[in-house]
């Protein structure tokens, strides 16, 4: 290998990560746009949302453990996912 060869590696390494940073970056900002929509939603839209999301509890379950109706867990989880794509989209 000449020293020609090394200094295209290195360059290609160099570039290589500059790309990796700068998805680390964006990536970085996807994460404070999601937490800032999530910051929008009332305290039980984002109950619900934890609940399935995170801990995959059915909307039936979580119904149950809040005591509201299935239609109600259903409602509340669909509108602060509007708002979330709203929220996103908007940023």
């Amino acid at each position: 290998m000449n020293s020609k060869d090394n200094s295209l590696e290195l360059i290609d390494c160099i570039a290589d990560e500059n790309l990796l940073q700068e998805e680390i970056v964006i990536k970085n900002e996807e994460v404070l746009d999601l937490v800032r929509a999530l910051d929008e939603l009332t305290e039980r839209q984002k109950e619900i949302v934890f609940m399935y999301y995170i801990q995959n509890i059915s909307l039936k379950e979580i119904s149950k453990r809040l005591d509201i109706s299935y239609r109600t867990a259903v409602n509340i989880k669909t509108s602060a996912i509007k708002k979330l794509k709203k929220s996103i989209v908007n940023l």
